[in-house]
């Protein structure tokens, strides 16, 4: 199995997300907040860059 390492997911203008920058520079990330401030969002984005399309 191939592993992927995320240095750094920028969204612009993707689904309401205006800009946001997840800076991992390699290593875990951990994303919570409260409902509706965007963790599926940060989730489609990651998804959309591996497969091309958003996790539904």
């Amino acid at each position: 199995m191939k592993r992927i390492v995320l240095e750094r997911l920028t969204l612009r203008n993707f689904k309401g997300i205006k800009e946001l920058v997840l800076a991992a520079n390699g290593g875990d990330a951990d994303v919570y907040g409260d409902n509706a401030t965007g963790k599926t969002t940060m989730f489609d984005g990651f998804v959309w860059l591996l497969f091309g399309k958003d996790s539904q």
